[in-house]
């Protein structure tokens, strides 16, 4: 489960992987400044690449 990825379970992967980095940009701007990229990110509906 370490960055592994599975075909099979695209959407699954992408929803937990989003999660992921979601939940660590949030942390990113809870203890800096939030930025434009970063709040556009968090909330854009384009898939995050991995």
């Amino acid at each position: 489960m370490h960055g592994a990825s599975y075909p099979h379970e695209p959407a699954r992967l992408d929803a937990k992987s989003k999660f992921q980095l979601a939940k660590r940009l949030t942390f990113i701007t809870k203890t800096s400044r939030p930025r434009p990229v970063e709040h556009r990110i968090l909330t854009g509906p384009e898939p995050l690449p991995t």
